[in-house]
């Protein structure tokens, strides 16, 4: 266990967005959803909201 790999299956691609929108489909995934989340493609890009860096997994 901890050493496991793990499948990642995406469950959507955004292609067109907001970063005020992406904020609010991501907090609503976090919140009802038992899973990682990773992002990939935002290195260096902060949340609008608090002005953190977007972590690589959530």
């Amino acid at each position: 266990m901890g050493n496991e790999n793990t499948r990642s299956i995406p469950i959507r691609v955004i292609k067109d967005y907001d970063w005020v929108y992406f904020e609010k489909i991501v907090r609503e995934l976090h919140r009802r959803v038992n899973f990682t989340l990773r992002f990939t493609g935002f290195t260096g890009e902060i949340w609008q909201s608090n002005g953190k860096m977007i972590p690589r997994y959530m």
